[in-house]
């Protein structure tokens, strides 16, 4: 693998780590090179052939469902992302608050199936 385009989302610039069954299997060190700060432009340069990069299964699911990029190394995982919904304790949650936190953990959901 080393000798492809290797592009990193800033928050995995310096090493790639590979999982399997919740244990790190194997890690590459990524030398200098691309770095894209947003996922959804990492996802757009890998859609136009310009290397090999991480993305988290909700960038990447359509895009390999229609055949766009291919995952490789599939017996492996790379950690997770965590998300987060924020919003001020002092108020009670609103009901728009609530609907929106309950549709994003069912979008997010039906995206890792």
């Amino acid at each position: 693998m080393l000798q492809h385009i290797l592009i990193a989302h800033a928050e995995r610039r310096d090493t790639w780590r590979f999982h399997a069954n919740e244990e790190i299997k194997d890690e590459i060190k990524i030398g200098q090179g691309t770095v894209i700060p947003e996922p959804e432009v990492l996802r757009t340069m890998l859609l136009a052939g310009a290397g090999i990069g991480l993305l988290p299964d909700f960038h990447a699911a359509a895009a390999i469902e229609a055949g766009f990029l291919t995952r490789i190394l599939p017996q492996y995982t790379c950690g997770s992302v965590d998300a987060h919904a924020l919003y001020p304790s002092h108020r009670s949650l609103s009901a728009k608050v609530r609907v929106f936190i309950d549709s994003l953990v069912a979008y997010l959901s039906k995206q890792l199936d």
